[in-house]
């Protein structure tokens, strides 16, 4: 059986990449494998769980592919897929978990339609976008080979993560095109209310230079200019009127093209839409395969949700319970996946955990070292211990900060909910409305501001009370 092995080809007088010959760590065969060497790209930005979000690729003619199009090796032969290591390093497959994925493999390969499945339309060395999809879904199902003891979860969650920012990349392509289209959308709305507004403006300066030379020139009470006033008076009434009429339109359109866009920033089925090989789509590929590996995520939330399991059972597993600073980026990492998620609640939770055990850990640090300053022990490194301190208040400090950020983002999105919920209530009772917020979860405090609101609009009367900025609550 020989799985994907489609070239396309580069310039061979490119040197920012190496393209080695290596030995298959299960079947022994040798492919080319592609190894992006430093100096191939500039990496101009990252997001907070390390996606390369802007890059510039050393040479052009490599724009057209991702640096992670290139992260995981292949074997065109057996189909065994892994990271680079596994593939260089012989001591790796012999003297770790790789061993038994490995043995694994072997036994299971030849009759696994999973594996068939995912190892059949990959092009490799050089994969495009869903030949790049296949290869990290089926590296994440070979770790997941061997029985849960022996499966290296550490390795499964990033292999997850990773396949998150594969998903990424193709939400954030649509996005792109999207916000490019909205800006458009926003240029000329902002044009053309400037543009009705400055024409209402004009004519009020009209009409008030006009009704000044007719007030001057009715001192002679002709009864012929006080007709023209008064014509003249319902010509801008209906101007304005008229103009008023189009802003509003304007403004309702306006409102239309937010639900548009905030339904395409709601899209997450990012699946290939054109024709993949035998199927209507690499959407439709994927489903297939779906129906034999149910847990298999097809989206950027699912493959989310995946790494975090992982990531959650390494914790729970205490693997790092000595490498507290590990542990420590492992509960930052869940918190800042749930807010990817923007299950906010969750990211404050995990944030919450980090912080009671992070500042735990750095007084436990602190008050050893106090007691070296009075009982000397030249056995422990003290400056090791003052490394820690500042490493842990770094990740403290990072974690207060993310905090304020997920409340921040609760408030936003309990604000709208609120918002909608008392637009469509706002005639009932203060008991019955506040019954409804409370049920939808809603801060206590933001509830208590609506509450207050809906009094001040009976106080007030309508009309005002229209008038106020509800989005400042």
């Amino acid at each position: 059986m020989v799985f994907g092995g489609n070239k396309f080809e580069l310039d061979e007088n490119l040197d920012v990449y190496l393209e080695k010959e290596v030995h298959c760590p299960v079947c022994g065969r040798k492919s080319a494998h592609v190894h992006l060497k430093d100096e191939a790209l500039s990496i101009d930005e990252k997001q907070d769980d390390s996606f390369i979000s802007r890059f510039r690729w050393t040479d052009p003619f490599l724009e057209h592919f991702h640096p992670y199009y290139f992260h995981f090796w292949h074997c065109i032969f057996c189909g065994f897929t892994g990271e680079r290591n596994v593939f260089l390093s012989s001591k790796s497959a012999d003297t770790n978990e790789d061993a038994s994925v490995i043995n694994i493999y072997q036994q299971s390969a030849a009759s696994d339609e999973i594996i068939k499945m995912l190892g059949s339309y990959i092009r490799y060395p050089y994969p495009d976008y869903p030949s790049t999809l296949s290869l990290h879904l089926l590296a994440i199902y070979i770790q997941l080979l061997p029985d849960e003891k022996q499966i290296n979860f550490e390795k499964v969650a990033r292999y997850y993560h990773r396949l998150s920012w594969i998903f990424r990349l193709e939400r954030d392509r649509k996005s792109n095109e999207q916000k490019t289209g909205f800006d458009d959308f926003m240029s000329k709305y902002e044009n053309l209310q400037t543009s009705i507004t400055n024409s209402l403006s004009n004519a009020s300066e009209m009409k008030k230079w006009l009704e000044k030379e007719a007030s001057i020139k009715l001192h002679h009470k002709n009864a012929a200019l006080q007709n023209e006033k008064e014509n003249l008076h319902n010509l801008f009434l209906n101007i304005s009127r008229n103009l008023n009429d189009v802003l509003s339109g304007l403004h309702e359109s306006y409102q239309i093209g937010l639900a548009f866009k905030k339904q395409a920033g709601n899209y997450h089925g990012e699946k290939i839409e054109s024709p993949f090989y035998e199927f209507s789509s690499y959407g439709e590929y994927l489903l297939q395969i779906k129906g034999i590996w149910p847990e298999m995520p097809v989206n950027e939330d699912g493959a989310i949700q995946k790494a975090i399991e992982s990531y959650l059972k390494i914790i729970e597993s205490n693997f790092f319970e000595e490498k507290k600073l590990k542990t420590f980026r492992l509960y930052r990492m869940v918190g800042y996946l749930y807010g990817q998620l923007n299950d906010f609640e969750k990211e404050l939770f995990y944030l919450n955990k980090l912080l009671s055990k992070a500042i735990a850990y750095r007084d436990f640090l602190i008050s050893r070292l106090r007691h070296l300053e009075i009982i000397k022990d030249d056995r422990i490194n003290a400056g090791a211990i003052k490394s820690h301190v500042n490493k842990t208040n770094s990740i403290i400090h990072d974690a207060t900060e993310r905090k304020k950020t997920a409340l921040d983002k609760i408030v936003v999105r309990d604000n709208e909910k609120a918002k909608n919920i008392y637009y469509d209530n706002q005639d009932k009772k203060r008991d019955e409305l506040a019954k409804m917020l409370r049920e939808a979860n809603i801060m206590e405090e933001i509830i208590e501001k609506f509450l207050e609101a809906n009094y001040d609009k009976k106080r007030l009367g309508i009309l005002k009370f229209i008038k106020l900025n509800l989005s400042a609550i």
